[in-house]
């Protein structure tokens, strides 16, 4: 597959050790792109460190791509304060919107819609992993990186799926997703 020229772009590179079960062909009904089969056959996830040494700004971006057990079990989809992943920064707290005198997440989105619009985010992909960045700690910036309906690599973050506006991101193989997601948060 070229690994060497895949995470390049990357400072750090922390592979999990090989899966140690067969790689299905579909999960959940999502068919796994052939390159991203071989990916979790090799290495099973892995974290990244993307830092692009710009002195005075904060810009490492952190890349984290699930194990084949953390997707097919679900334990990826929730993040530390118990919500969806991907929902920290908008759903941490509510917000008074006098304007429509109802509470609303930070974007706006009534805060009773909001996780089922996180849920149905979470049926039409297939989460593969995430892009972080610290916001302010503990709070992160994150990106969520997947597999759509169609076998295309997607990147959307929080304001995307509260609006449910199409993926921020489209691509067909794992080394367009690599390349664009330190862009995406």
């Amino acid at each position: 597959m070229g690994d060497e020229y895949l995470f390049s772009i990357y400072s750090t590179v922390e592979f999990r050790p090989p899966c140690r079960q067969e790689v299905p062909l579909a999960i959940r009904g999502f068919s796994l792109p052939r390159d991203y089969s071989e990916f979790i056959s090799e290495h099973d996830g892995a974290s990244l460190v993307f830092d692009a040494g710009v002195p005075g700004l904060d810009d490492v971006r952190h890349i984290e791509l699930f194990s084949l057990r953390e997707i097919t079990d679900g334990t990826c989809r929730q993040d530390p304060f118990g919500g969806y992943l991907g929902s920290e920064l908008t759903m941490r707290e509510d917000f008074q919107n006098t304007w429509l005198s109802v509470r609303t997440t930070a974007n706006g989105t009534p805060y009773s819609e909001a996780p089922e619009l996180f849920g149905r985010f979470y049926r039409d992909c297939l989460v593969i992993g995430y892009v972080w960045v610290y916001w302010d700690e503990p709070i992160r910036r994150i990106s969520l990186l997947g597999i759509d309906k169609s076998g295309r690599f997607i990147i959307s973050d929080d304001e995307h799926i509260e609006h449910g506006l199409p993926a921020a991101w489209r691509g067909t193989t794992l080394q367009d997703l690599l390349e664009h997601a330190p862009d995406s948060v």
